[in-house]
């Protein structure tokens, strides 16, 4: 029974060491119109990434699982100058878990929408700004 326990567990574990290893992060993009910041992680690779979204109070947090080479910058300043959602953009990679994790700081309420959409292969995060009948 161990036996077979350790061999399905690395079965598992190569197969996520294989999906981790075929899906890459190659650019972030962004555009914003009347009150909605679209962020696009574009993606190569075989299958679509596993990601996840998660808001605490005025932070989001989307970690996807992809590769991103270590000498591949990211530049948030037009994210920046072009938004009245975010406040800052923090980039975390964490090569041993295969993942990374985008922290937005935002500004004032928001609402989200996120999708991940194929050909090109790519995770679509909206940041649409709540308005208030104040």
């Amino acid at each position: 029974m161990f036996f077979f326990l350790f061999s399905l567990n690395l079965i598992c574990s190569s197969i996520y060491s294989l999906d981790a290893e075929t899906i890459n992060l190659t650019n972030i993009r962004t555009s914003y119109k009347t009150g909605t910041q679209r962020i696009v992680l574009d993606i190569t690779g075989e299958n679509e990434p596993a990601y996840y979204l998660k808001k605490e109070t005025d932070s989001l947090y989307l970690t996807i699982e992809a590769n991103i080479p270590m000498d591949k910058v990211f530049s948030f300043k037009k994210i920046l100058e072009n938004t009245n959602n975010i406040k800052s953009i923090q980039f975390l990679r964490l090569p041993e878990e295969g993942e990374s994790t985008l922290i937005i700081n935002l500004k004032g309420k928001t609402s989200e929408e996120i999708m991940s959409l194929p050909n090109p292969s790519r995770v679509v995060l909206d940041i649409n700004k709540e308005v208030t009948g104040d």
